[in-house]
């Protein structure tokens, strides 16, 4: 958009532009620039360049406010009035929990019995600490115990650093054959774009270890008995 003034000053006008921290012109995000107008070029119009900061924060479609104020030794101009620019900014963070596999899929085995992992991690730029509560079913172990919930914490600072969960099946003794654990997320925080987000199941493959039969033990490998 351009400026210019209405009128020849008599000194130098000089127009602070100053934008909030959701737009930059040119001197960084937030940052200020001036533009001064001389008793010679001040018909000619001045630019200002408006470009998005590209944040890390899901606000979907908002706006940026810049103000403006002018200094002068000429009382027409020193403080006058100007209208504000309200720059209407697109958004391009979604708020959201990114559930990764390894290999797609999650296997774990009674017998051992063995783990798998899989990671979470936020897609956006909380506003306040989100807390996600990881909680299993009977069948599989998180670190807490059978079926026992634990939790994952991403700040401000580590909210795109993957956290792991590490599943380990359950060595029950019931026959099951193959079969399944379901494993829920729950967020928690103070940023309403996290608080209570819906968050993917992880289902793991559960394979078992037990079989049905009967076991006949004699005493000494044989059973012996006499009529006397």
């Amino acid at each position: 958009y351009t400026i210019v003034l209405g009128s020849a000053p008599t000194a130098n006008v000089t127009i602070t532009v100053d934008p909030d921290t959701q737009t930059d012109l040119g001197s960084g995000s937030g940052g200020a620039v001036t533009k001064t107008f001389t008793t010679a070029n001040w018909s000619t119009a001045q630019t200002i360049t408006v470009t998005a900061v590209n944040d890390s924060y899901a606000e979907g479609a908002h706006t940026s406010t810049i103000t403006h104020a002018a200094s002068s030794s000429d009382g027409n101009y020193n403080g006058i009035s100007m209208s504000n620019v309200v720059a209407s900014v697109t958004d391009n963070d979604t708020a959201g929990v990114s559930v990764t596999q390894t290999a797609d899929s999650t296997n774990v085995s009674e017998t051992g019995p063995t783990s798998d992992t899989y990671t979470l991690v936020l897609t956006s730029q909380p506003t306040a600490s989100v807390t996600i509560t990881v909680d299993p079913d009977v069948q599989t172990d998180l670190g807490s115990g059978s079926g026992a919930a634990v939790t994952k914490t991403f700040t401000t600072a580590n909210w795109s650093t993957t956290q792991t969960i590490t599943v380990t099946a359950v060595n029950d003794a019931l026959i099951e054959g193959s079969h399944t654990s379901t494993i829920t997320h729950a967020a928690s925080s103070s940023d309403g774009n996290y608080n209570g987000i819906s968050i993917s199941n992880v289902v793991a493959n559960v394979t078992d270890n037990d079989t049905a039969g009967v076991t006949i033990t004699q005493s000494g490998g044989s059973t012996a008995v006499n009529e006397a």
